[in-house]
C-alpha cells in the first residue's frame, strides 16, 4: 500500500546566500496539521561556476527538488526533478542534503513521510530564492494484487513508477522504472493512473508536474 499526504501548502522563504534562516514554522497550523520548523536551512549562493554551461543571456536559472521529511526531521530521497543544467541541479541538491528541521514528538499524529519540493531561483549578485510546495495526493488508492502473480512472488514486490501530474491533478504518462517482479508491473502502472493530486499552483496558475516518482508496494500476508 502506499501512503498519501494530507494537505497541501504553499511557503516563500527568501533567505541571504550563506546565511541560516532562523526556527520559524514552514507551514502554518492549518486543519489540524503541525507546523514544520527550519533548523537549519543555509540557501547557497549563485553558482558562478556554472556559468560556462548556461545560454547566453540567462539572467535567473532554476531547478526543482523533491524531497521527503521524515518524523525525525531529516530530508529523505532528494532528487532533482527538472533544472537548467546538472551543474545547476547539483548546487541545489547538495545545499538541500545539509537541511535540518524539527523532529516531531512521536506521540504526536504525523504522517512518516511527507512529500514537497522545492523550487531554487538563482540569479547573479541577488539572494537566492526558494518557494515550497508540498506534494499532495488527494486519491491513492492501494493497488490490487494479481492473482496470476500470487503464487512465485515474494512477501513484498516493490515497483517504481515515473509519471506526470498534468494541471487537473491527473496522472499521465506512468511507466515502470525498476520492478523486483515484472508480473506486478502493469498493476502498478494502473493502480498510479487511477491517482490523483492537487495541483501545484504559481500565482494562481495550474502547473504542470513532469519526472515525478513513486513506489507502488505489494504485500502477501501468509
Amino acid at each position: 500500500m502506499v501512503s498519501g499526504v494530507n494537505m497541501d501548502l504553499r511557503v516563500a522563504l527568501v533567505s541571504a546566500s550563506c546565511f541560516l534562516v532562523p526556527v520559524q514554522p514552514l507551514f502554518a497550523q492549518d486543519d489540524g496539521v503541525e507546523a514544520i520548523v527550519v533548523i537549519n536551512r543555509e540557501l547557497p549562493a549563485y553558482p558562478a561556476h556554472c556559468d560556462s554551461q548556461l545560454e547566453d543571456g540567462d539572467a535567473t536559472v532554476s531547478a526543482t527538488v523533491i524531497y521527503r521529511l521524515s518524523a525525525t526531521g531529516r530530508i529523505q530521497d532528494s532528487r532533482v526533478r527538472e533544472g537548467a543544467n546538472a551543474c545547476v541541479e547539483m548546487t541545489a541538491l547538495d545545499a538541500m542534503r545539509r537541511w535540518d528541521f524539527e523532529p516531531k514528538i512521536p506521540s504526536r499524529q504525523w504522517t512518516y513521510s511527507r512529500e514537497f519540493e522545492a523550487d531554487f531561483f538563482f540569479t547573479p549578485q541577488e539572494e537566492t530564492e526558494v518557494l515550497d510546495y508540498e506534494v499532495v495526493g488527494i486519491l491513492k488508492s492501494p493497488p490490487r494484487y494479481p492473482d496470476k502473480c500470487m503464487s512465485r512472488a515474494k512477501p513484498e514486490e516493490t515497483i517504481r513508477i515515473g509519471f506526470d501530474i498534468n494541471e487537473e491533478g491527473a496522472v499521465e504518462n506512468a511507466e515502470v522504472l525498476s520492478s523486483t517482479n515484472r508480473c506486478l508491473n502493469q498493476a502498478a502502472i494502473s493502480n498510479v493512473e487511477t491517482w490523483l493530486y492537487e495541483p501545484k499552483r504559481v500565482d494562481g496558475a495550474a502547473l504542470r508536474r513532469n519526472g515525478m516518482e513513486a513506489v507502488v508496494t505489494f504485500s502477501l500476508s501468509y
